[in-house]
């Protein structure tokens, strides 16, 4: 089955993403999908700071904990639960920009593992 691109599936992403975010976001529904899986469970964002740089700019930086955040096969419902490790702390480092629509895009950097975000 070849599964269309993302952002002609999810124009929500082209909404909101630009620059590298969009291209990363889209790669990640793309493979997703082409996998058969979907995502399940819970994700927990702490330890926001929010730098706004002036009227149409702002600075997100956050922690995600993706320990209960499981693959799911969408043909047979089965939960994929994984060991959990450093890898499940995330820091995500965000810059949004609002575009002349009013709309705030995200440009959006990740990294796993980090150790600033594990508890």
């Amino acid at each position: 089955m070849r599964v269309p691109p993302a952002g002609r599936r999810s124009p929500a992403l082209s909404f909101y993403y630009g620059g590298g975010a969009l291209a990363d976001a889209k790669d990640w529904v793309e493979s997703i999908a082409k996998d058969g899986y979907s995502i399940t469970g819970t994700n927990r964002y702490y330890n926001a700071e929010i730098d706004v740089f002036d009227s149409s700019s702002a600075g997100v930086v956050y922690c995600e904990d993706q320990s209960r955040a499981f693959a799911k096969v969408r043909k047979t419902g089965k939960v994929l639960k994984t060991e959990v490790n450093d890898d499940a702390c995330v820091i995500c480092t965000t810059r949004l920009e609002k575009n002349k629509q009013g709309v705030w895009r995200t440009k959006l950097a990740s990294e796993r593992g980090s150790k600033s975000c594990t508890p």
